[in-house]
């Protein structure tokens, strides 16, 4: 089996290290035009000893119709468990990212809608991918295209 690369010890290195560079990525999000989503906050939580393979992800999104916080787990055993490996790769593609500050507003609105997919299919099964990709657009103030 192989070794698990989301130890908390990885994730509190990654946390204490992105200090500076979340606080460049609010300013250059706060210049975003009016009436977009940005997201102007990023982070994430140690997972719990009883947890450790909950990883929760923090976010703040602001837009003309006003602001939202964002609490998303994401269980990284079941992904690996399910096989989706190009999933767990993203993820640490998110993170490795954000933690040498090569992210901008919109790979921050783009990878918060995609943890929030990923969320809400392991809490929320039942709905179809068409009916969750509303959901994260509703929740993201994203404006929908089309009649879907």
């Amino acid at each position: 089996m192989e070794e698990h690369q989301y130890t908390p010890e990885a994730l509190e290195h990654c946390r204490r290290t992105t200090g500076t560079a979340l606080s460049a990525a609010a300013e250059r999000v706060s210049e975003a035009s009016e009436g977009q989503s940005i997201v102007t906050s990023f982070d994430w939580e140690i997972p719990e000893l009883t947890t450790p393979h909950l990883n929760t992800f923090l976010a703040r999104i602001h837009c003309q119709a006003g602001e939202r916080s964002f609490r998303i787990p994401i269980d990284v055993a079941r992904l690996a468990a399910e096989g989706r490996t190009a999933d767990l790769e993203r993820l640490h593609d998110i993170l490795a990212t954000r933690h040498a500050g090569l992210d901008n507003r919109y790979s921050l609105l783009q990878s918060l809608e995609w943890m929030l997919n990923i969320s809400l299919e392991q809490a929320e099964p039942e709905l179809s991918p068409s009916e969750r990709q509303v959901k994260v657009h509703q929740l993201l103030f994203i404006p929908q295209t089309g009649a879907g």
